[in-house]
């Protein structure tokens, strides 16, 4: 991979609002591949409220791979086709997994139109208040041709559904599974599971090569984390046999969550804080149960029992809403302290900063 200058074209875009003196800034990169080369490392610094923009004159057909790492957890990415602006449509968001977002920060996928594509790096909504600042590098490719179709989801586990519970299955007499530090074999071993044994289930993502893994934990020692392989989990009834239901947690008088002091699970649900959120589920306004796992920095799994009895999972990753156990598309906007998750047409739910963060 070769690493090329990128031409800047465009600096301070100023923006002003009503309520706030705040300057926004923009920075904007023609990116240009040499002959012969079709991907290049670029590198930068983004801090607080700014948008670091790289624009790339593309065509019909080719497919183009972006993946953006860097220390902050709380950057991503946005892709837009020609035409396409902030504010509007986009083709995908890197904190969204989908059609082409595989795993968090990950883009892949067959361009449709032909002419200039942006590629918007940015911090969250949180971050950006805070005043972060990070160093990134964003590898981006483009080829011609489709992309190799990913590996299929094991029976009963999809990219990005967590069943709160998972049994282990289908090794030979003998065997045991191997829990890693991380998504791929290429982690050390921290520990095995024996065939039958039920652990907890914190989320499952795909692999870079698309092989599904879920991050686990034994029921016994929450604190003791790492990595399975989906195929040889399958959801599974809470140890006991009692049903993967929220708990009946009774809300305070104003409506908040049941929780206690330094993040502790409440009694006998598995969750750091249950009770009940503001949510609307076909048009009708709805006061849905719900219970939250907080995994730190914004960064849980948000249990909602629907006014059918419907268990809705919603995972976030640096408060903001990644992926879901519905089938439709997922989509966050900030209300103040609150985000607004969207799921499909059908279902609206108010998360508060508190559930995802804490007090």
């Amino acid at each position: 991979m070769t690493r090329l200058a990128v031409l800047p074209l465009l600096f301070a875009l100023l923006f002003s609002a009503a309520s706030s003196a705040q300057v926004l800034e923009s920075r904007t990169y023609g990116v240009r591949f040499a002959p012969g080369q079709s991907a290049m490392t670029l590198s930068n610094e983004i801090a607080g409220a700014e948008t670091v923009v790289y624009r790339l004159t593309t065509r019909s057909g080719q497919t183009m791979k972006a993946s953006l790492t860097g220390a902050s957890a709380s950057m991503y990415f946005v892709v837009y086709g020609p035409g396409q602006m902030p504010g509007g449509r986009s083709i995908a968001s890197s904190d969204r997994t989908g059609a082409f977002v595989p795993s968090r920060n990950r883009f892949e996928g067959r361009l449709q139109a032909s002419g200039d594509h942006r590629i918007e790096v940015r911090l969250t909504p949180q971050a950006a208040a805070r005043g972060e600042r990070a160093v990134f590098s964003l590898a981006v490719s483009v080829t011609d041709g489709a992309p190799r179709p990913p590996e299929a989801a094991p029976p009963g586990v999809a990219p990005g559904f967590a069943a709160p519970y998972v049994r282990v299955t289908g090794l030979k007499s003998g065997d045991s599974l191997n829990v890693r530090g991380g998504p791929s074999t290429g982690f050390a071993v921290r520990y095995t599971l024996r065939n039958g044994e039920i652990v907890r289930n914190l989320g499952c993502t795909p692999e870079v090569g698309g092989a599904i893994w879920c991050r686990v934990h034994r029921i016994s020692d929450p604190g003791n984390q790492g990595w399975a392989s989906a195929r040889y989990l399958t959801p599974s009834k809470a140890p006991g046999g009692g049903a993967t239901q929220l708990p009946g947690a009774v809300p305070d008088p104003g409506g908040g969550a049941t929780q206690l002091p330094g993040d502790a699970l409440v009694p006998a649900t598995g969750y750091n804080a249950t009770g009940v959120l503001a949510c609307t589920i076909s048009g009708r306004a709805n006061d849905c149960r719900f219970g939250v796992v907080r995994r730190g920095g914004g960064t849980a799994s948000v249990d909602i029992t629907m006014p059918d009895g419907t268990l809705r999972r919603i995972e976030f990753s640096v408060g903001r809403p990644v992926s879901s156990n519905s089938r439709a598309g997922i989509f966050g906007e900030w209300a103040g302290r609150d985000v607004i998750v969207s799921i499909g047409t059908t279902e609206r739910y108010v998360v508060t900063d508190a559930m995802l963060f804490g007090g």
